[in-house]
Protein backbone atom coordinates (compact mmCIF):
# COMPACT_ATOMS: atom_id res chain seq x y z
CA UNK A 1 0.00 0.00 0.00
CA UNK A 2 1.21 3.43 -1.11
CA UNK A 3 1.03 6.28 1.71
CA UNK A 4 -0.61 8.43 -0.93
CA UNK A 5 -2.91 5.84 -1.39
CA UNK A 6 -3.81 5.76 2.11
CA UNK A 7 -4.18 9.48 2.47
CA UNK A 8 -6.92 9.45 -0.81
CA UNK A 9 -8.95 6.68 1.47
CA UNK A 10 -8.76 8.29 4.68
CA UNK A 11 -8.86 12.13 3.34
CA UNK A 12 -5.96 13.30 5.18
CA UNK A 13 -2.25 13.73 5.36
CA UNK A 14 -0.58 11.43 7.66
CA UNK A 15 2.96 11.95 8.86
CA UNK A 16 6.27 9.85 7.78
CA UNK A 17 6.75 8.79 11.47
CA UNK A 18 2.54 7.95 11.54
CA UNK A 19 2.90 6.32 8.30
CA UNK A 20 5.31 4.02 9.45
CA UNK A 21 3.20 3.22 12.54
CA UNK A 22 0.47 2.26 9.85
CA UNK A 23 2.46 0.37 6.82
CA UNK A 24 3.76 -1.90 9.69
CA UNK A 25 0.34 -2.77 10.78
CA UNK A 26 -1.18 -2.85 7.60
CA UNK A 27 2.19 -5.63 6.58
CA UNK A 28 2.14 -7.37 9.93
CA UNK A 29 -0.76 -7.58 12.35
CA UNK A 30 -2.06 -10.89 11.82
CA UNK A 31 -6.05 -9.34 12.40
CA UNK A 32 -5.25 -7.72 9.68
CA UNK A 33 -5.07 -10.71 7.24
CA UNK A 34 -7.43 -13.24 8.49
CA UNK A 35 -10.37 -10.35 8.61
CA UNK A 36 -9.68 -9.56 5.24
CA UNK A 37 -9.65 -13.48 4.26
CA UNK A 38 -13.19 -13.49 5.73
CA UNK A 39 -16.04 -13.60 3.67
CA UNK A 40 -15.78 -10.69 1.60
CA UNK A 41 -19.34 -10.16 1.26
CA UNK A 42 -19.42 -8.31 4.26
CA UNK A 43 -20.35 -4.55 4.40
CA UNK A 44 -16.38 -3.75 5.63
CA UNK A 45 -14.67 -6.06 2.99
CA UNK A 46 -16.50 -4.76 -0.10
CA UNK A 47 -13.85 -3.97 -2.25
CA UNK A 48 -11.33 -5.42 -4.27
CA UNK A 49 -8.26 -4.26 -2.07
CA UNK A 50 -9.90 -5.07 1.73
CA UNK A 51 -6.59 -4.90 3.22
CA UNK A 52 -6.23 -0.90 2.19
CA UNK A 53 -9.66 -0.59 3.09
CA UNK A 54 -9.77 -1.89 6.45
CA UNK A 55 -6.81 -0.27 7.99
CA UNK A 56 -8.27 3.27 6.57
CA UNK A 57 -11.10 2.55 8.23
CA UNK A 58 -9.46 1.60 11.36
CA UNK A 59 -7.51 4.60 11.09
CA UNK A 60 -10.22 6.91 10.33
CA UNK A 61 -12.28 5.58 13.50
CA UNK A 62 -9.21 5.93 15.83
CA UNK A 63 -6.60 7.44 14.30
CA UNK A 64 -2.67 6.81 15.15
CA UNK A 65 -3.89 5.98 18.55
CA UNK A 66 -5.69 2.89 17.02
CA UNK A 67 -2.24 1.83 15.35
CA UNK A 68 -0.13 2.30 18.21
CA UNK A 69 -1.96 -0.02 20.12
CA UNK A 70 -1.82 -2.62 17.55
CA UNK A 71 1.47 -1.58 16.46
CA UNK A 72 3.01 -4.04 19.64
CA UNK A 73 1.30 -6.97 18.03
CA UNK A 74 2.72 -6.27 14.68
CA UNK A 75 5.95 -5.95 15.87
CA UNK A 76 6.40 -8.82 17.50
CA UNK A 77 5.05 -10.73 14.42
CA UNK A 78 7.30 -8.89 12.28
CA UNK A 79 10.40 -9.78 14.81
CA UNK A 80 8.95 -14.20 14.78
CA UNK A 81 9.05 -13.84 10.79
CA UNK A 82 12.72 -12.96 10.71
CA UNK A 83 13.56 -15.27 13.42
CA UNK A 84 11.99 -18.12 11.71
CA UNK A 85 14.00 -16.92 8.57
CA UNK A 86 16.76 -16.67 10.35
CA UNK A 87 16.33 -20.00 11.83
CA UNK A 88 15.47 -21.83 8.29
CA UNK A 89 18.73 -20.22 6.95
CA UNK A 90 20.91 -21.81 10.01
CA UNK A 91 19.03 -24.96 8.91
CA UNK A 92 19.89 -25.41 4.95
CA UNK A 93 23.48 -24.57 6.29
CA UNK A 94 23.62 -27.09 9.17
CA UNK A 95 22.46 -29.76 6.53
CA UNK A 96 24.39 -28.99 3.52
CA UNK A 97 27.25 -29.00 6.34
CA UNK A 98 25.66 -32.86 7.72
CA UNK A 99 25.46 -33.72 4.20
CA UNK A 100 28.92 -32.78 3.02
CA UNK A 101 29.79 -34.92 6.20
CA UNK A 102 28.26 -37.33 5.08
CA UNK A 103 29.51 -37.89 1.58
CA UNK A 104 33.33 -37.49 2.54
CA UNK A 105 33.00 -40.36 5.08
CA UNK A 106 30.92 -42.69 1.98
CA UNK A 107 34.36 -41.73 -0.43
CA UNK A 108 36.41 -42.82 2.95
CA UNK A 109 34.55 -46.37 2.89
CA UNK A 110 35.05 -46.94 -0.94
Amino acid sequence: MLKINFEKCVGAEVSKADWEIIETVYTNHPCIKRLTEADSSTEILDDHDSRQRLISRLWWIGGNGIMKDLLRTALKVKELREELEGASMRQGVIASKLEHLQQEYSRRKE
